[in-house]
């Protein structure tokens, strides 16, 4: 659980 870590995946996943 950390913000950055998995975010990353998801918003790059979300943004492109």
């Amino acid at each position: 659980m950390g913000i950055g870590e998995q975010d990353e995946e998801i918003l790059s996943g979300i943004i492109f």
